[in-house]
């Protein structure tokens, strides 16, 4: 992402979809999200496909994002707060999909969708200040402490359990699957294995091409 990119984004109202802990997984580099913020670009969270992440726990990417970007760059008053970072993960993400009078707060006419979390659980003691309630959220938090959830004014989340579906018979039919599934991959896996090296010989010609992209922590002079 350049300038001239930041300017486009910001003036053609761009979404940015901070995939976090996906990009940490398949060496994707990290998002400037600091730049894209500054340039005034909505961003907001996302944990990205299961093949990508292998976990769809937002509060994992929230807490991921938090921390990736104190040591992006060494101003830390730059780097996102925890409402910030909070922000990102509600109202920003209503936003991207142009829906921000719909969801992404709880305000009156909007869906009921929200989390209802125990503040008794180790992540929220000791609570003192509002403030320190979002640094408890976005550090400490994994997504343990939710007592409720509810979608639509539904809820699907009880007492810390599933209500809406049979979780362990799902878990019981997705096991059962497996072995078929295995076979079918084991099938497959030799003929991608031969691509691999087509691949990486792709991946180091882009890497290797002389434009400005850059979105790993090591001088790009190292690896040229």
């Amino acid at each position: 992402v350049d300038e001239k990119d930041l300017e486009v984004y910001a003036r053609t109202g761009i979404n940015a979809v901070h995939n976090t802990v996906s990009n940490l997984k398949l060496c994707s580099g990290v998002m400037p999200i600091i730049k894209l913020r500054e340039a005034g670009v909505n961003v907001c969270l996302g944990t990205d496909g299961m093949s990508s992440n292998d976990s769809y726990n937002i509060f994992e990417v929230i807490k991921t994002t938090a921390l990736l970007h104190k040591v992006t760059q060494p101003d830390f008053t730059k780097a996102p707060t925890s409402g910030e970072v909070l922000q990102m993960a509600t109202k920003n993400a209503a936003r991207s999909l142009m829906r921000s009078d719909e969801i992404g707060s709880l305000e009156e006419g909007k869906k009921a969708d929200l989390l209802i979390l125990d503040l008794t659980t180790d992540a929220f003691g000791p609570l003192t200040t509002p403030e320190n309630l979002k640094n408890h959220l976005v550090y400490c938090e994994n997504g343990t402490s939710i007592e409720k959830s509810i979608i639509r004014g539904k809820i699907v989340i009880d007492g810390h359990k599933i209500v809406s579906i049979d979780e362990k018979a799902l878990l019981a039919e997705l096991r059962s699957l497996m072995p078929a599934f295995w076979e079918d991959y084991k099938k497959t896996k030799a003929a991608s294995d031969k691509l691999v090296s087509y691949l990486r010989e792709m991946y180091w010609k882009c890497i290797n091409h002389p434009d400005p992209m850059w979105r790993f922590t090591a001088p790009k002079s190292e690896y040229l």
